[in-house]
């Protein structure tokens, strides 16, 4: 109970220390990411008797990479 209450009182003294108007310094953002993406149509595949978590359906042939990125400019 003592270290349940250590920590709380450390995450409240951390946050004043956060500044919650961030974006009027940081107008401009960006961001990026990379994984992979894999499609499971509604028609086919196995049943749930022979699908064990849906690992049956899985075909690394079928999955392919994915790359997004994203630039963000706050005007007000």
């Amino acid at each position: 109970m003592i270290k349940l209450m250590i920590i709380i009182t450390v995450l409240c003294f951390l946050s004043l220390t956060i500044n919650a108007q961030l974006w009027k310094i940081r107008r401009f953002e960006v961001t990026a990411g990379i994984g992979t993406t894999q499609f499971y149509g509604d028609i086919g595949g196995y049943s749930n008797d022979e699908n064990i978590l849906g690992l049956r359906d899985f075909s690394f042939r079928q999955t392919l990479f994915n790359v997004n990125a994203n630039a963000r400019y706050r005007i007000t």
